[in-house]
C-alpha cells in the first residue's frame, strides 16, 4: 500500500513541477459533503442542504445555523485522508454565509481549501459567490496558495421545479499551474413531497461532459434514503441521513471499478437561528 501512497505522490509532484494538463488535485474533484455525494454529486439545480454552498455558491442556507465536521479515507487507503468543517447560516432572511476549511492530506504532501460563501434572493430565485483559497505544501517542495473565483444562481421555475447554473475558479488560479474551470447546469424536480429527484451535467475544459443523477427519498421525519451515479468515471453512490432533533448525520458510499469503495461520514449540529 506504501507503494501505491509514492507512486501517488510522485505522479502528483511531476504533474504539478511540469504543469502537465491532466495532473488533477482536490481541487478538481467533488467537494466532501455525504448528503450530496450520496445523490450521486447533483447539487447545482436543486441547491439547498448542508455545504450545498461548496457546489453551487447560491446555496439557499437552513435558517438555523449548522455546524459540520466530514471524514473520508478515500478508497481506503492507508495515509491518506480528506476533512472538511464547514458553518453556515442565514443573514436577514434573503442572505446566506456559508464558511468551510477542508484539507486531503497524504505522506509528504496536503491540499487545504478555505472557502467564504455569499448569497442573495428573494422567491424567484438566488445568486451567489464564492472566494476559495487554495493551498498546496509538498515536502521538500515548499508551499503555493491562490485565490479562486466561483459565482452561481439558482431559479425557481416552479414551486417544485428548479434550475441552477455555476461557473467554478473562473480566474483560474495557478497553483503552480491554473486549475480548469468548470461549467456546471443542474435540475431539480420534487416530484412528490417525500422524493426529490436531481440531474446536473458538468463540463471542465476540453474533457468529456460528466453527467449526474441522484435522489433522495424521505422515509421518515428522522431519515432519508439516497443513491445516484454520474459518468467519467463511471461510479454508483448511496447514503442515507438521520436528523434527531439538533443532530445530523450524513454517510454516502461511493464505489470503484479497480481500488476499494469511499467512506464519507458526516456528524453537525443545528443551532437555533442566529
Amino acid at each position: 500500500m506504501r507503494k501505491i501512497i509514492r507512486l501517488v505522490l510522485f505522479l502528483l509532484v511531476f504533474g504539478l513541477m511540469k504543469h502537465t494538463p491532466h495532473a488533477e488535485s482536490a481541487f478538481e474533484r467533488l467537494p466532501l459533503v455525504p448528503q450530496v455525494t450520496a445523490r450521486g454529486g447533483t447539487s447545482v439545480g436543486w441547491s439547498e442542504g448542508k455545504s450545498a454552498f461548496l457546489w453551487n455558491p447560491a446555496a439557499e442556507i437552513s435558517p438555523r445555523a449548522l455546524l459540520s465536521a466530514t471524514y473520508s479515507k478515500p478508497f481506503g487507503i492507508d495515509d491518506l485522508a480528506e476533512g472538511l468543517l464547514s458553518y453556515s447560516h442565514t443573514i436577514a432572511n434573503s442572505g446566506s454565509l456559508g464558511l468551510g476549511w477542508s484539507r486531503l492530506n497524504a505522506t509528504g504532501y496536503h491540499e487545504d481549501r478555505q472557502s467564504v460563501a455569499f448569497s442573495w434572493g428573494k422567491e424567484l430565485g438566488r445568486v451567489g459567490i464564492r472566494l476559495d483559497r487554495f493551498g498546496i505544501g509538498i515536502d521538500g517542495f515548499g508551499d503555493r496558495a491562490a485565490l479562486g473565483v466561483s459565482v452561481g444562481g439558482v431559479l425557481k421555475i416552479h414551486p417544485s421545479v428548479r434550475m441552477g447554473v455555476a461557473a467554478n475558479s473562473i480566474n483560474r488560479p495557478k497553483i503552480p499551474r491554473p486549475l480548469p474551470r468548470s461549467w456546471e447546469i443542474g435540475i431539480g424536480l420534487q416530484a412528490i413531497p417525500e422524493l426529490l429527484l436531481v440531474t446536473d451535467l458538468r463540463k471542465v475544459d476540453e474533457r468529456a461532459v460528466q453527467i449526474r443523477a441522484g435522489g433522495e427519498l424521505l422515509v421518515s421525519r428522522h431519515f432519508s434514503l439516497r443513491a445516484g451515479m454520474h459518468n467519467q468515471p463511471w461510479e454508483i453512490v448511496v447514503g442515507w441521513g438521520i436528523q434527531l432533533q439538533s443532530l445530523v448525520i450524513d454517510y454516502a458510499w461511493v464505489n470503484h471499478s479497480r481500488l476499494d469503495g469511499t467512506h464519507q461520514i458526516a456528524v453537525g449540529w443545528r443551532f437555533e437561528r442566529l
